[in-house]
Order: structure tokens, then sequence, then C-alpha cells
């Protein structure tokens, strides 16, 4: 399975027409397949993400030739364009387990992005599949790992984090589970750079 992943950053003061837009446009999207829509948290300036699931990469390439066909998205970019600060970031990742769709129950997802070190991709990986088995056993929702594909940047995976809701994202942070605390101990030094983290409330899902 694929996930495809597109950023808009709005421009200042733009944010609320911007999310208007989106959410207007996420039935259309979840009409033709699994879609999601998210607000980030806590950054630095609003942001949202229009997110799609496709069984394998002929489907992903099938959506993006229908899109570039049809009168009514062209008009929907139009208007966004008008109203976002730099040009939307499509991001491609493969879903490397098995449940990787966002469930019912989740309302708050957090993404952590982490770059290996030149040689180190395998060692990342493995830490961040032992992760998910033990948080499985923890009893927790299980995580998912996503693996970017067609990017420059070198090998990136993403490990998602779901939540029911902000207190238990809270209890989380504030009682680092052993889990959590190995994954970090455990890629400690084989790191391009440091890990990223962002965290994000589910607007509109359907899986």
């Amino acid at each position: 399975m694929f996930y495809n992943r597109i950023v808009i950053r709005p421009q200042l003061g733009k944010a609320d027409q911007v999310r208007s837009l989106l959410e207007e446009r996420i039935p259309v999207n979840q009409a033709r397949g699994p879609a999601i829509l998210t607000e980030r948290l806590f950054g630095k300036g609003p942001s949202f993400v229009a997110g799609r699931w496709f069984d394998d990469l002929e489907a992903y390439e099938k959506n993006r030739e229908m899109l570039a066909a049809d009168s009514a998205y062209g008009d929907f970019r139009a208007q966004i364009s008008q109203l976002i600060a730099e040009p939307a970031d499509s991001q491609l990742y493969y879903v490397e387990t098995a449940s990787g769709s966002s469930s019912e129950a989740t309302r708050y997802t957090h993404l952590v992005r982490f770059r290996p070190a030149p040689n180190k991709d395998a060692e990342v990986k493995a830490a961040l599949d032992k992760v998910t088995a033990a948080r499985e056993a923890e009893g927790a929702m299980p995580l998912i790992i996503w693996r970017q594909v067609f990017t420059t940047q070198g090998p990136t995976y993403v490990l998602v984090n779901r939540y029911r809701s902000l207190t238990e994202y809270d209890n989380i942070v504030a009682n680092r589970p052993p889990s959590i605390r190995d994954v970090i101990a455990e890629t400690n030094g084989i790191l391009a750079e440091p890990t990223a983290h962002a965290l994000f409330k589910v607007l509109s899902s359907a899986r």
C-alpha cells in the first residue's frame, strides 16, 4: 500500500479560507477511496495535510492522470493557489506495516521522521520494527511505519503514532513506555540528523 501526503501551508491570515476549501474537497476524495484531512498543531505556522491511500503505484498514477483531466480539480487548485504561502508539497510513502490507514478511533497523529546515516538504513528499520512490535505488546494502538519513495534526500522513515485523545498523547509524552525509550536509544548515533516531530489533529477521515 502507498500513502500520498500533500502538505499545504496557508499564507498569513488565510488558514480559515484554506481549511474551508479543503473541507469542501475532502468528500470528493473520500468518494474515490480512503482519504484523510489533518491540521498540524503547535507548528511554526498553520499547515494542513490532505492524504490518500492507494493499493499500488498503478492506482496512484491513474489518480494523477484523472486529476489532470478533472476541471473541478483544476478550479480547486486555482482557488487554493491564491491562498497558500508556497507550492503544495506532495510526498509519497510505501506503508511498511499492514495497518496502514487511519482508524476511526484516531483523533490525533504524531509523526516522527527518521533519516538514517549512510549505510545505516537496515539498522534504523530494525529498530522501528522492534518498537512497533513492543508497542502492540503493551496494548497501545498499533504503530505504522512509512518509507518515503521518490526522494532525493536518502532513505527516510516516518513512525506514525495514533491517539484517541490529547490526554492519551500527553500521558505517553509524560510517561514514555520502555519501547519508546528503546527506539530512541537504538537509533542514537545512526541517524543523519535528529528526529523531527509533528502532531496533527484529524479533521476528517474515511477508511
